[in-house]
């Protein structure tokens, strides 16, 4: 079965009723996080080879004995979004899940209307989440044969948003493969953390400060951009990159295919009193719906995984702050 995942993970999404509960979740409020893993989804793009094309997590839902996998993406909105198509006979064969699904709460993702699944219980590794809103994106995705069905292996069904970590802290060990949502930190990782502040939408999608150039702007940190280091918009391309050296790549961005434009950056980029390492600045060339969307988020573009995969990053939804653990 082909795999289903995002290489640019920003979703365009507008909600009419909520989509993200605030919910409970299982992890304790220790100084040891209970952690989540993650592995590094590889594949080839535009014929080169990648081994860190998108993060994806151990799933488990409510009511359905089987193994799952989604993409970990914090450029998603909501907190879980699950694709029709995927689960479609896994609906026929268990569907009390359906039993929970709210047509009343729209959720418009990618310009169409998409229903709630409310107040469901997952798991993500062995940490639960309980009474949680899940989106199912309407004929979205690939069906899975019903001769797989009852195959051992865990099946790609969805994406994990933003909205998982509402109002917590999320840690992201980028060495160890995992992560946490906690209630609270322990004062030594605290200590040893460098934060920069940071804002949070209402969609709690998060955006931090760079200093690019020597002026500071703020860009959306993006689990689902794990390609791209730093990607911008057109205006900012030609500005921050060495053009001359341009390359590109097609990629999907949700469902659909669009070319990425790469080319080595001829500024310096630092968070907080940390230079970044030189890297290449990405683009989506005269791509209205993404230059609009910058423009609207007040955001110059994204950042990815690609600056911290050395790194554990703390993202602190609770003070509205993004920071690097000093080892």
């Amino acid at each position: 079965m082909k795999r289903t995942f995002v290489a640019l993970g920003v979703a365009f999404v507008a909600t009419v009723a909520a989509c993200v509960a605030p919910g409970k979740v299982s992890e304790p409020t220790t100084d040891t996080p209970a952690w989540i893993p993650f592995t590094w989804i590889k594949g080839e793009v535009s014929g080169k080879q990648f081994d860190k094309m998108a993060m994806n997590v151990p799933l488990r839902l409510e009511s359905i004995p089987h193994a799952f996998e989604a993409q970990f993406d914090m450029g998603a909105t909501g907190t879980v979004i699950l694709y029709e198509k995927n689960l479609a006979n896994y609906f026929k064969r268990y569907p009390a899940l359906l039993q929970q699904l709210d047509t009343t709460a729209v959720v418009y993702l990618n310009n169409t209307k998409n229903p709630v699944l409310k107040d469901i219980s997952f798991k993500l590794g062995n940490v639960a989440f309980e009474n949680r809103h899940a989106v199912l994106f309407k004929n979205y995705g690939e069906e899975i044969p019903l001769d797989s069905v009852r195959s051992p292996t865990a099946k790609h069904v969805g994406t994990v948003g933003a909205g998982i970590a509402k109002g917590k802290y999320l840690i992201i060990d980028y060495p160890n493969q995992r992560f946490a949502v906690q209630d609270s930190i322990s004062p030594q990782l605290a200590a040893k953390t460098a934060f920069v502040p940071a804002k949070v939408g209402a969609d709690n999608r998060i955006k931090v400060p760079l200093t690019i150039n020597g002026e500071v702007h703020d860009v959306m940190f993006d689990t689902g951009a794990s390609l791209f280091p730093l990607s911008v918009g057109t205006k900012d391309w030609y500005a921050y990159a060495d053009t001359a050296q341009k390359d590109s790549m097609e990629i999907t961005s949700w469902g659909q295919k669009v070319y990425m434009y790469g080319a080595p950056a001829k500024v310096d980029v630092y968070l907080g009193k940390a230079k970044l390492p030189p890297t290449k600045v990405y683009s989506l060339l005269n791509n209205t719906n993404f230059d609009n969307f910058y423009k609207q988020e007040g955001i110059v573009g994204l950042i990815g995984n690609a600056y911290f995969l050395d790194n554990v990053v703390v993202v602190d939804f609770k003070n509205k702050r993004f920071g690097v653990v000093q080892e």
